[in-house]
């Protein structure tokens, strides 16, 4: 199949973006997706270059993206990020992360971001994941449109192969870059591409479109199991957490399932197959007995009958000290907690005062909730609301000189009288 313009027009017709924006390396795949565009007509479109810092040649990389962009008549942004080489995390698995992590900072609302991923890549991605053990989500390797950031996330070229592409950029008499870490056998990708691929494509010319296919299964499948989560945990899912009795009365396959599903609801990490076994191993235990499962990215805990899942982070980096309210007051994670946030919520703070007291639970607290006629132990209250023993100390206790005046940290936060 002959890749041109009207492939790309074809796949973009019912896109609901209002803008574009290319994912642009410099190499060959990225240039004609970007040259395609501009043939288009797409409007507004942009590139984004992305310098990881991690070749000698990167700077004139940088360059020459900005200089292709500048001939074409759009912008080009260059982002730099930064990696922990040290970390011992794999150098594809941190520019990757790092990369799409700037995307998404750099991505307008309502704008697509067109990454040149072809057919090669798609079946690349199904053997590296297969290679993992993956399941149905991670063969289904990657979408040709999803939500993204504030946007969109889309990939035109999946069904084209490299081939057909590098004939329109000779066509074109277009120039790119190429990058020399492609050759290096110590990356999975590389070493499935140069020495992997050339057997199977010698033996079965077009496994590239046929694992391609097979993703497209493994998407639908993905689909009809997450609506099948969606119907469970519909019925599992409270504000106290997972409920565990009605969990176990599905089969494994089926908790396992769900479980997956309602954490990557809650925008989690999901763990792996391993951990999830060692999850509902121990949910067959006494009831009273304390679960935590812990994998990078996520926790799982038990409270009373319900399972909880959180970040592993929540409130407990941020600070506590003496608040000038004129400033933010850091939450940890990027996030802040302002006065109007303290007004907002219905907090009575007198014009004149000018700052407040950060404090962590201690024990024995009181609070004169609003509307009520007398004072409550904190404990009782957190105990009323069922919010767990691990969370109460994340929660930020705010006081105006002896007073606790509100309890930020859980939905909807306690606020207190203000004292005469």
């Amino acid at each position: 199949m002959t890749f041109s313009v009207d492939h790309l027009r074809v796949f973009l017709q019912n896109t609901p973006a209002q803008a574009y924006c290319v994912a642009y390396s410099g190499g060959l795949d990225s240039t004609v997706l970007l040259h395609a565009c501009v043939q288009l007509g797409l409007t507004p479109l942009r590139a984004i270059h992305i310098h990881h810092g991690l070749s000698q040649h990167a700077d004139d990389w940088a360059q020459h993206c900005q200089q292709q962009a500048q001939l074409l008549g759009i912008e080009c942004v260059v982002q730099r990020v930064n990696l922990n080489l040290l970390s011992g995390e794999s150098v594809e698995a941190q520019a990757r992360e790092a990369r799409y992590a700037a995307f998404a900072h750099l991505l307008q609302t309502h704008e697509a971001l067109l990454t040149a991923h072809h057919l090669e890549d798609q079946a690349e991605t199904v053997l590296l994941q297969l290679l993992r053990g993956s399941g149905p989500a991670g063969l289904a390797a990657m979408a040709a449109q999803s939500q993204f950031a504030k946007g969109y996330l889309l990939r035109p070229l999946l069904t084209q192969a490299r081939a057909d592409l590098q004939r329109y950029a000779q066509q074109l008499n277009v120039s790119w870059v190429e990058d020399d870490s492609n050759s290096a056998l110590r990356f999975d990708r590389n070493y499935v591409r140069h020495q992997v691929w050339p057997l199977f494509t010698a033996r079965w010319p077009s496994a590239a479109t046929s694992v391609a296919r097979s993703a497209q299964w493994m998407a639908e499948a993905d689909s009809l199991l997450n609506e099948l989560a969606a119907q469970d945990l519909s019925t599992l899912l409270s504000e106290q957490g997972l409920a565990i009795a009605p969990l176990q009365q599905l089969n494994e396959p089926r908790q396992r399932n769900v479980l997956r599903y309602w954490l990557q609801q809650a925008q989690l990490a999901v763990p792996g197959h391993a951990q999830l076994a060692s999850l509902l191993q121990q949910l067959d235990a006494a009831s009273d007995r304390q679960i935590e499962i812990n994998w990078r990215g996520g926790r799982i805990r038990r409270y009373q009958q319900h399972l909880v899942a959180d970040a592993n982070a929540a409130m407990s980096e941020a600070p506590f000290g003496i608040w000038q309210l004129q400033e933010n007051w850091p939450l940890g994670e990027g996030r802040v907690l302002r006065r109007e946030d303290l007004l907002a919520a219905g907090l009575r703070i007198p014009p004149e005062i000018q700052q407040l007291q950060v404090a962590q639970r201690q024990g024995g607290e009181r609070i004169h909730l609003q509307g009520h006629a007398h004072r409550h132990s904190l404990k009782k209250l957190l105990q009323t609301r069922q919010i767990p023993p691990w969370q109460r100390d994340q929660l930020l206790l705010l006081f105006h000189q002896q007073t606790l005046v509100a309890v930020w940290g859980m939905s909807p936060p306690l606020i207190g009288e203000w004292p005469n």
